[in-house]
């Protein structure tokens, strides 16, 4: 399959709401942080997340409010050493 990236897609929508096995990108787009916010926290899932930006502030606080069970800050790498696991 080849990469497919959907832009401008609804938060309500199939794709942004269940488990998309693939090589899937889902842009979203919001009204600021908050409303980051609230989109990432309104769904059933929450395995991990990132938010990638040069302000580390703005990051750790994105990242204190988003409800997901591990969470990068401008990468991702799973450290299997440690507990892992979702929340939802």
């Amino acid at each position: 399959m080849e990469p497919t990236v959907f832009r401008d897609v609804d938060n309500t929508s199939y794709i942004a709401q269940n488990e998309v096995f693939g090589p899937v990108l889902a842009i979203i787009p919001h009204d600021g942080d908050a409303d980051a916010v609230a989109l990432s926290n309104a769904t059933p899932y929450g395995l991990s997340g990132a938010v990638f930006t040069p302000d580390l502030d703005r990051a750790v606080a994105f990242a204190q409010q988003v409800s997901v069970g591990t969470f990068g800050i401008n990468g991702y790498m799973l450290d299997f050493s440690l507990p892992f696991g979702g929340c939802k």
